[in-house]
């Protein structure tokens, strides 16, 4: 398959911001699987975990949440039940896109409660709309700011947003998958 240089240069940043993220406890403890056949690109413990970023298009971007099962087919959304069970989204500065500002922290029930991912009822969202900036308000995503830290957080903060995770997870049945 061939990549046009625009989609060279978004890999490139988005290996860029995951280098950085793997800096901050927790996330260094993340385990990147060979298998490229699976739903997530990587494991934290016991959870699967599906990391992002968001695509810049000034200071508005957006966040893929489907996957392509082939070339020319169309995307579908990613679901409950699809085994990803914590979605880190990583958001860049708007003058630098090249530098972490900001990690969110989103586990797959709040998401569907969202309707961003789908459940029985209700088909998900392919991508939503944030600002690069990680403001949060006016996107599908307002109000799930404690979800977020700045990268320059304490380790206390980071704590407590995986925490916030995991209680968010076990609430929803997914005790197993929640420690980490």
């Amino acid at each position: 398959m061939i990549r046009d240089s625009n989609s060279l240069a978004r890999n490139l940043r988005f290996r860029k911001l995951l280098v950085q993220s793997m800096e901050l406890p927790i996330l260094r403890d993340m385990i990147f699987p060979f298998d490229s056949l699976l739903m997530w690109n990587a494991t934290l413990g016991k959870s699967n975990v599906l990391i992002r970023s968001v695509s810049d298009y000034g200071p508005v971007g957006r966040v893929m949440f489907s996957r392509r099962f082939g070339e020319g087919r169309p995307c579908t959304p990613f679901d409950v039940t699809s085994g990803i069970d914590l979605f880190v989204i990583l958001f860049a500065h708007v003058g630098d896109t090249e530098r972490l500002c900001k990690v969110g922290v989103f586990p797959a029930p709040v998401l569907a409660q969202r309707g961003i991912l789908s459940t029985c009822d209700r088909v998900g969202k392919t991508n939503i709309t944030l600002r690069r900036d990680g403001l949060l308000k006016g996107t599908l995503l307002e109000g799930l700011d404690p979800f977020c830290f700045p990268v320059d957080a304490s380790p206390e903060k980071i704590n407590a947003v995986f925490e916030l995770a995991r209680s968010s997870m076990r609430i929803q049945g997914r005790d197993r998958r929640a420690d980490f």
